[in-house]
């Protein structure tokens, strides 16, 4: 199964950048229209790509089972792994933890930030090829989110009650409705800070991301309320550029010795290059390891 889908955007907004200056452009978007806070972002390295979790990809026809043996698996053996400081609290906890080691899960890593999302939009598009950076008005999510749990359960609700242990299973794991929520765990690991990550969580695995949030359509009010913005590959270098100089980059959203080595292919793509290797020659810095 790829994970190519059903346009989305077919209910929602989308512009594209593809010319020189759309970078700036779109900065100045960042900085004029966008109070921090108010949006979450994700960034796809190919535009064509739709918005699917893991369990989206996975390929069972019951979805709800699948989600069930695999939550019930991870909480009977992680003990093996984690010093019992870093269990999870909570089931949300739980498939937080799952989600961050690479289990497929219902959530969707987002982020607060613009420019986290472009970088990991940018970093991996392929050349003649496009990558999408997404947006989504939080407020509006949580508010329609609220609403459907309230249609669905009858009991008044805030986006502050949901990762109440009982109240998660409840209206996520054991629900029917279609919406989609945000969601960030109480205790946060360093990756996620780093990266100002947060997690949008479908209401119902019976269906996919995609028609769980096509589910809420209908309560779309006046703007552009979930966008979608494409990238040209022809903008990588000027924009990998620009995010050297803000630092941003693996080495700083993946704390640790595997981020900074990633980090190192982009930084000989960026058009600074040139700079960055005749410094290090200015510095005299041995290239050979040292002699033991």
């Amino acid at each position: 199964m790829n994970n190519r889908s059903a346009a989305i955007e077919d209910y929602f907004s989308v512009f594209r950048f593809d010319q020189p200056g759309d970078w700036e452009d779109l900065k100045m978007s960042f900085s004029n229209d966008l109070e921090y806070g108010k949006h979450l972002f994700r960034g796809q390295c190919d535009s064509e790509w739709g918005l699917q979790t893991g369990l989206d990809r996975l390929e069972v026809t019951n979805k709800a089972d699948a989600e069930t043996y695999i939550i019930n698996e991870f909480q009977r053996r992680y003990h093996h792994y984690l010093p019992e400081s870093h269990f999870p609290a909570s089931t949300f906890e739980c498939i937080a933890l799952m989600q961050h080691h690479g289990a497929p899960t219902r959530l969707l890593d987002w982020t607060f930030s613009p420019y986290v999302a472009a970088f990991f939009a940018v970093a991996g598009v392929k050349p003649g090829g496009s990558c999408a950076l997404w947006q989504i008005d939080l407020k509006w999510c949580a508010d329609v989110a609220a609403a459907r749990i309230n249609n669905e359960f009858g009991v008044p609700t805030t986006q502050w009650d949901w990762q109440d242990d009982s109240a998660f299973r409840k209206r996520f794991l054991s629900n029917r409705a279609a919406f989609v929520a945000p969601l960030q765990p109480d205790r946060m690991n360093e990756r996620l800070t780093v990266q100002k990550g947060t997690f949008l969580c479908p209401g119902s695995v019976k269906v996919s991301f995609e028609d769980n949030l096509r589910a809420m359509a209908g309560h779309i009010g006046s703007g552009a309320l979930v966008s979608k913005v494409i990238i040209s590959h022809s903008q990588r270098v000027e924009i990998l550029t620009d995010f050297q100089r803000m630092n941003v980059g693996e080495d700083t959203l993946f704390p640790g010795l595997d981020g900074f080595a990633r980090s190192l292919g982009h930084s000989v793509c960026c058009s600074s290059f040139a700079e960055l290797l005749e410094s290090q020659k200015a510095s005299q810095i041995a290239i050979e390891p040292p002699q033991k």
